[in-house]
């Protein structure tokens, strides 16, 4: 029986091994918000155990909190859509530039020539942290796994 919890989360904090928040757990372990609408989907049967499975796989324990999750990412996309692919096309614009300076360190260093990448490598620092704040704006705050 379903009782909207991740996997094993009571058991967890029965015993005192868990934290109310898990950041390897695509939901919370915290009570939930009460919940009184409901939004209704007709579903053949195949279709429902397919949802099912790809929502475990997900880590959700329940198909319903896949499917929140998965609206709440559309309403954000679509309200960022347009600057996020802007964002994503400079950003890969960055990487090939950076990926194209490597090569050419590397193929001096197999030269045996001396190589300054202190540059390169503060690019590469950069772009790790402007992909780690575009990941942050994706990704609610709850299922953040940037490591």
């Amino acid at each position: 029986m379903s009782n909207g919890y991740p996997l094993g989360a009571l058991d967890k904090l029965a015993r005192g091994s868990a934290s109310p928040v898990d950041p390897h757990n695509r939901e919370t372990e915290t009570m939930p918000e009460i919940r009184t609408s409901r939004l209704s989907v007709r579903a053949r049967p195949d279709e429902l155990d397919s949802w099912q499975v790809v929502a475990r796989r997900a880590g959700y324990h329940t198909t319903a909190g896949w499917i929140r999750a998965l609206l709440r990412d559309a309403e954000f996309s679509g309200q960022e859509g347009d600057r996020l692919i802007a964002e994503l096309r400079g950003l890969r614009g960055d990487l090939a530039r950076v990926g194209n300076n490597l090569n050419q360190l590397a193929h001096a260093a197999n030269r045996g020539e001396a190589v300054a990448c202190a540059a390169t490598l503060d690019d590469i620092d950069a772009l790790k942290d402007q992909t780690d704040r575009l990941l942050r704006r994706i990704r609610p705050a709850s299922r953040q796994t940037i490591h």
